[in-house]
């Protein structure tokens, strides 16, 4: 895998929702799992980014401290993490938070 297109593709075929986002560091892949719809606007139980980081890609979580996911790896790898860890159920308390996109 040597693309966002690739990774976003992969990310789909997986079961996540997958999309390019621009940002001011560049673009992203935004992955996320838990869809609705609320007042018109698209939400998701959770959410994480694949950003470029010097020569390689990090993930994270939205809302979750970033030093675990810190390490810089292949593109490939981002992604499994990823699909890793948005296959397990969040714990929330309150019975779920939802993100805006």
């Amino acid at each position: 895998m040597k693309t966002r297109e690739e990774a976003v593709a992969f990310l789909i075929s997986r079961g996540v929702h997958a999309k390019l986002r621009n940002s001011a560091s560049g673009t992203m892949i935004f992955a996320a799992t838990g869809a609705s719809t609320i007042n018109g606007l698209d939400a998701y139980q959770r959410a994480m980014y694949i950003a470029p980081k010097g020569e390689g890609w990090v993930s994270f979580e939205l809302d979750h401290a970033r030093a675990a996911d810190e390490d810089t790896v292949s593109l490939a790898h981002a992604c499994e993490r990823v699909v890793r860890t948005l296959s397990v159920p969040a714990e929330r308390e309150g019975g779920g938070m939802y993100r805006e996109v």
